[in-house]
């Protein structure tokens, strides 16, 4: 069974509470999402008062990026794409960089994406800068 490391978050802790689909709800969907595509969840990595915006410069990604280059590592589950990113400017979609020089795979509800694929990496976009307008 391919390995991979749940990360979820909030931009606030006020966000973290279950009445908001806060970090309880976000870990159940990741349990669902990695059931459904017979993932072993090896850790889950908790991103509080974490802006979408900044979660590539949070050390605790970074951590997670320097695992996905172990070739025990498959890929990342997010309960949605936005928890991984919504970008502040476009140089921030550079996450998507990230999984496919690692050739990691994002799982979430959308879907499983390889970005290192044409496809894959035109739907991550396009979800980033939706993500985005969102955020505005």
């Amino acid at each position: 069974m391919p390995n991979a490391i749940a990360i979820v978050r909030v931009s606030t802790e006020a966000q973290a509470g279950e009445d908001r689909g806060g970090l309880g709800s976000q870990r159940v969907e990741c349990e669902r999402i990695a059931r459904a595509h017979g993932l072993v969840v090896l850790e889950t990595v908790e991103l509080a008062g974490v802006s979408g915006a900044e979660v590539r410069q949070d050390p605790r990604f970074q951590r997670v990026i320097e695992r996905l280059r172990d070739p025990d590592v498959d890929g990342v589950i997010v309960a949605a794409f936005d928890r991984l990113i919504r970008p502040h400017r476009f140089a921030d979609l550079g996450i998507l960089d990230d999984f496919a020089d690692a050739g990691a795979i994002l799982y979430s509800s959308e879907g499983a994406r390889d970005f290192r694929t044409d496809g894959d990496a035109l739907a991550g976009g396009v979800h980033g800068i939706l993500a985005r307008s969102e955020r505005l």
